[in-house]
């Protein structure tokens, strides 16, 4: 799997987890929201990082599982999602139960992976809630 797809997938299941865990309170997600830590303006990987994170804000909010104001900040480099929520699509996928994790929904294992500190357990976890949003089930 290539490094970007790699990201995205991290980038994916990190805006999951964030939304589900406030459901259904509304909340500004915005591409340094994505990244656990932060990167700072200073890093050689700043851009390419800031990139992939709104590139995944756009994947989420033109494919109906984030809805909210999506606004452009920086002339199509930086985006953000105010007032962004799970869509009904978003909650559907994000609420179902997934056998293989003891009854937890797919949700709940992305909320998991914000504190997560096991690189095979996150890497699990950020392959299953990837492959279940973007087949959209």
């Amino acid at each position: 799997m290539s490094d970007n797809i790699k990201a995205f997938n991290q980038l994916l299941t990190r805006a999951i987890g964030i939304l589900y865990n406030c459901h259904p309170r509304p909340t500004t997600l915005g591409p340094m929201d994505l990244w656990n830590p932060s990167p700072k303006e200073s890093d050689p990987d700043f851009e390419v990082k800031a990139q992939e994170a709104n590139g995944t804000l756009l994947w989420l909010h033109r494919n109906d599982i984030v809805d909210g104001d999506l606004q452009d900040f920086g002339n199509g480099k930086m985006y953000a999602i105010n007032k962004a929520l799970l869509t009904a699509k978003g909650y559907r996928i994000a609420n179902t139960v997934d056998p293989n994790e003891n009854g937890k929904t797919v949700g709940q294992i992305a909320v998991e992976t914000l504190a997560a500190s096991s690189l095979p357990a996150v890497a699990r976890a950020v392959a299953l809630v990837a492959r279940r949003f973007t087949n959209g089930t």
